[in-house]
């Protein structure tokens, strides 16, 4: 009769669930680039600043990255060292930050201690030094004041 039948209509619906299904999101945003430059700044000259490039992808889309370096002590009770960025839902993401530096701090390895991802399901990850390192990125910039 050319129709569908209710057979056929029940393989329809289950295989549409199925297809839904594939685009659920349960993981978090995952970086493919992490770059720090300078990889040494000198605040007694007026280098004040690094840049920290991010790229990152993830299929629901990144929300929220954030970047937060420690102090050669290991403390983070020193003012914030760090940036965030909104992703705006892109699968895939790029940014960079500029990562402000107090001229009074002291000189040092600052550390990274995690970047943050977020995807817009909700998924987030603090990914730590060791993370990045095992993913091949840098995670330490030298700063010298003297």
């Amino acid at each position: 009769d050319g129709g569908v039948g209710m057979p056929d209509l029940l393989i329809f619906l289950s295989s549409f669930g199925t297809v839904c299904d594939m685009f659920e999101d349960n993981a978090y945003p995952v970086p493919t680039a992490f770059t720090i430059t300078p990889d040494s700044i000198n605040l007694s000259n007026g280098e004040l600043a690094l840049s920290v490039h991010l790229e990152c992808t993830d299929i629901s889309g990144v929300d929220l990255v954030e970047v937060r370096f420690h102090t050669p002590e290991g403390s983070n009770s020193n003012p914030y060292i760090g940036a965030i960025t909104y992703g705006e839902g892109q699968t895939s993401f790029s940014c960079d930050l500029n990562i402000e530096f107090n001229p009074l701090w002291p000189s040092g390895i600052y550390t990274l201690s995690y970047v943050s991802l977020t995807d817009m399901a909700g998924n987030s990850h603090f990914y730590n030094a060791d993370e990045l390192s095992a993913l091949g990125f840098e995670t330490e910039v030298l700063v010298i004041n003297d």
